[in-house]
């Protein structure tokens, strides 16, 4: 069996840290949400503590932007065409890259997907939940994304 320390301060240290720390936060039992966060910039994107706590923890805000200003438009524009509401983000990290999709039902190809080259969010399959919603924000619609824990 190989065994290899990494000291604590170490590039390898940090990266098995966020990883752990990552995965609590997705499995995390959750009733709700402690608030909702507007995204700066793309304004129809509101999201939860949960998911503020994931980008956070793995330096992630760039994922934000993305579905920000690529997933919210696409699910709005379904929504306006009676053809979804809700959807299901996956970020499928293996090694440094990411495949990012977008799908509006279980088992059915994604509506959009987007490869990232370079990341060091965690290795592994991460999914959230994205819906239309006009509570959260009655003067207009727009999209909440939470962590399936959240729901």
């Amino acid at each position: 069996m190989n065994t290899t320390l990494h000291a604590p301060g170490s590039s390898a240290a940090k990266a098995i840290a966020v990883a752990r720390d990552t995965f609590a936060i997705f499995n995390q039992s959750r009733n709700g949400t402690d608030e909702y966060i507007r995204h700066p910039l793309a304004r129809r994107l509101i999201y939860t503590s949960g998911v503020q706590e994931v980008v956070e923890t793995a330096g992630a805000y760039w994922l934000l932007d993305i579905i920000g200003t690529e997933c919210t438009p696409k699910l709005l524009r379904a929504f306006e065409a009676d053809v979804a509401s809700t959807a299901i983000v996956s970020v499928k990290v293996e090694g440094t890259k990411a495949v990012l999709t977008m799908t509006y039902a279980d088992d059915t190809p994604p509506v959009w997907t987007k490869r990232i080259a370079y990341t060091d969010f965690p290795v592994g399959e991460w999914l959230m939940y994205l819906a239309c919603d006009s509570l959260v924000d009655p003067a207009r619609m727009c999209t909440v994304l939470c962590l399936l824990t959240e729901r």
